[in-house]
This record gives structure tokens, C-alpha cells and sequence, in this order.
């Protein structure tokens, strides 16, 4: 029994990587969706008592409060389609943290993610220099726009967290190669989310973790690389991003680059965003309670706000949001508080996992996550390492008393 639930595991893990790919084999049904059904359909084979509901009563809340607000605005555009996607990334959360018992096997569904989407990646950046001639990694084979690319850039950042997590344990030739793989397709994606989320992953593991010293040559080695590529190679990395980013989704390489050049900055994003900002100061008084409505946003603005934190505020007013700000909050302090008492072994998870809380609350102000599948299984790998490290402190004094 215990084979076939690692094997049911490790089969889900394998199927999520596929996420970043943005696509899917299944019409209308994308890989974490394929990944999810996997899990719950095999739920059913097992049956555990080391975690209770009542530790996630934050979250069931959470989601009993979205069902009542989304009832009431149960025939208005996109409302249904938004309430599916988050009751089901909640029920795949509960699913997760009750079906995960051990370091052994969430270390492994980690690195499976890292060595499968390697393969993917390799794929992806050789059809989108070579055949399509993009200067941005594209999942898009057919008309070479950046479709996905924010989705493809927040999972590279979240393998790379992981395996830089794990250069703790293992510095070794393959993993150095692979992490700055995953660094080459982050910068490729040419998004200035991602960009930030690589930098705020490298420069916090030299606060969260134990081995400082392992992730101080990382940053100075990235420092000396840009360093000579700006002033002996005049290669200016974040102008010529902004560059590429201005001349839209239709370019080829032969047509655009200019590696000496300084490009002016995308001035439509920046100021899109501070929009929706002013759109909360306008119309948030309207409704502070309780919100809007599901999905009110896009109907009402006709975008979506790309930032979780404006998007609940919104929609379900200072009750969701708080409900909100306290599920993330409390999962964070709960990790904080059992980091020490992770074996030595796996401490590279819960550091790496740590330093997810970082990147996902920046993420989320330009990002509408609160409904990801991949959202959600961040908080469940911080359940479950919480759920787990309270039974492995449990067994432990259990056997001294012995």
C-alpha cells in the first residue's frame, strides 16, 4: 500500500511539471487539472488520522465564504468558471496535506518536478531560438507570441527555488549546470516579474539559511557576470529586456537587437497596473465590506486586476481579504516556528519552502494567483511539512520517555 501511494505521488508530481508548458494533450483540460484528477481520484485508497480539518478551519472558512459571495453572484459573467478553479485548488489542497507523510516522499515529488522540467525547458528554448526565431521562451509553438509566459516564468522560479534549496546538500557539477539552466530560461522569458522573483529568491537564502556562507559565491558570481557583460561586453541585460518588450509579440530576431542600446522601458504596463491601484482608492468605498462580487473586476474593468491583493479586496471586500492575509500569515509563522526541528536532511525544504513565501507574496502583486492550483500547492508543501515535523517531534520524545 505504502508503494502505490508513493507511486500515486510521484505520477502527480510528474504530471504538474507539465504546468509549465501552459498547454495540455487533453483539450480544455490543463496538466495541473490532469495532475489534480490523478490525486483524487486515488484519495480514496487511503484513509489517515495525523491530520485534522480543524488544522486547516482558516482555509475551509475561506472557501465557505468565497461559495456565499460567489452564490450571490451566481449568473454574472466569468463568476463560475473563477469559483470552480478556486473551490478545486482548495479541495486539492486538503487532498495534498493528508496525503503527504513523510520527508522521503515530498523530497522526492521536489526533485522530480526539477529533473523533469529541465527536459521541458530544453525542448521549449530550442523551438522558440531555433524554430521560431523569438527572443522570448514560448510555449506557443504555432504563432510564437509570449502566451503564458508570466505561468512559464513563476514555475521556473519555483523549481529553481527548490533546487537551490537542495545546492545545500548537494553542490555537485549537475546541480550548478541545471541551476543556471534554470536561470538562462527565467531571464528568457523576458519578464520583469520573473526577473524580480529570481532576485528576491537568491538574495533571501542568504537570510533564511543556515549555510550562509553556500549562497554568498552565488551572488557574487552573478555581480562579476554582470558586471563584465556591462562594461567589456556593453551588454546592458535590463535594457535590452525592456527593449525587446516594446517591440511587441510579433518580432524576429534578424528584424530587432541592438546589444549597445537603451531602451525607454515598457511605460504601458507600469501605468496599466497603477490604474488598477486608482480603481481600488474609487470604487472599494462602494462596497468595503464584502466586495463586489466574484470575478466583479473583470467585469467591471474589463481586465483582470494582475494582483491578488487588489482582486480580493475588491471582489470580496475586507472580510475576504483579511480571511486572505491570514491564511498566508499563518502558514508562514507555523513554518517559521518548526524550522529548527527539521532534520538536518531536509532542512534544504523548509528553507527553500521559506523562501516561496517571499517570492509567492510578491508574485501576487502582479499576478492573479489566489485561484492556481500552484498557489495553493505552496501552502500545502507548508502544511504538510509543519503536519509532518510535528509527528517526527512527537515519535522523537515519544522515544525517550520510552
Amino acid at each position: 500500500m505504502i508503494l502505490y501511494k508513493n507511486f500515486v505521488l510521484y505520477v502527480f508530481a510528474f504530471i504538474l511539471t507539465f504546468y509549465v508548458t501552459t498547454k495540455s494533450l487533453i483539450p480544455n483540460a490543463g496538466f495541473a487539472l490532469v495532475a489534480m484528477v490523478w490525486l483524487m481520484a486515488n484519495t480514496i485508497f487511503f484513509i489517515y488520522n495525523r491530520y485534522s480539518l480543524y488544522d486547516s478551519i482558516s482555509i475551509i472558512f475561506f472557501l465557505v465564504y468565497l461559495t456565499l459571495i460567489y452564490f450571490f453572484n451566481l449568473n454574472e459573467r466569468f463568476s463560475t468558471p473563477a469559483y470552480i478553479h478556486i473551490l478545486g485548488s482548495i479541495v486539492f489542497y486538503l487532498i495534498l496535506v493528508n496525503f503527504i507523510d513523510s520527508y522521503e516522499q515530498l523530497s522526492k515529488m521536489l526533485l522530480i518536478h526539477i529533473i523533469v522540467v529541465v527536459p521541458i525547458l530544453i525542448h521549449m528554448a530550442y523551438i522558440s531560438w531555433f524554430q521560431l526565431n523569438s527572443f522570448w521562451l514560448t510555449p506557443d509553438f504555432e504563432s510564437g507570441t509570449r502566451f503564458g509566459k508570466n505561468s512559464v516564468g513563476m514555475f521556473i522560479i519555483f523549481c529553481f527555488t527548490y533546487l537551490y534549496g537542495y545546492y545545500r546538500n548537494n553542490n555537485s557539477f549537475f546541480v550548478k549546470v541545471a541551476l543556471l539552466f534554470l536561470v538562462f530560461c527565467a531571464l528568457y522569458t523576458i519578464s520583469r516579474g520573473t526577473l524580480v522573483s529570481l532576485s528576491i529568491c537568491i538574495i533571501m537564502f542568504l537570510f533564511i539559511s543556515s549555510k550562509k556562507i553556500t549562497y554568498v559565491k552565488p551572488i557574487l558570481f552573478s555581480m562579476l557576470l554582470f558586471f563584465l557583460a556591462k562594461n567589456i561586453l556593453s551588454f546592458d541585460l535590463f535594457d535590452n529586456m525592456m527593449q525587446i518588450k516594446n517591440v511587441g509579440g510579433t518580432h524576429k530576431q534578424e528584424k530587432f537587437i541592438d546589444f549597445t542600446s537603451s531602451g525607454p522601458g515598457s511605460k504601458y504596463g507600469y501605468g496599466q497596473r497603477a490604474s488598477h491601484y486608482i480603481t481600488i482608492v474609487k470604487k472599494f468605498p462602494n462596497k468595503p465590506i464584502f466586495g463586489h462580487g466574484t470575478e466583479s473586476f473583470r467585469r467591471n474593468e474589463g481586465t483582470l486586476a494582475h494582483n491578488d491583493y487588489i482582486t480580493i479586496l475588491y471582489e470580496y471586500g475586507l472580510v475576504g481579504f483579511l480571511l486572505f492575509i491570514f491564511i498566508l500569515f499563518n502558514h508562514f509563522f507555523k513554518l517559521w516556528k518548526i524550522r529548527d526541528k527539521i532534520p538536518n536532511r531536509y532542512v534544504w525544504i523548509g528553507e527553500a519552502q521559506l523562501v516561496q513565501f517571499f517570492i509567492m507574496a510578491f508574485v501576487s502583486l502582479i499576478m492573479t494567483t489566489y485561484i492556481s492550483p500552484i498557489f495553493w500547492y505552496h501552502l500545502a508543501i507548508s502544511a504538510t511539512l509543519v503536519k509532518i515535523t510535528k509527528h517526527h517531534v512527537d515519535q522523537k520524545n515519544l522515544s525517550i520517555l520510552q
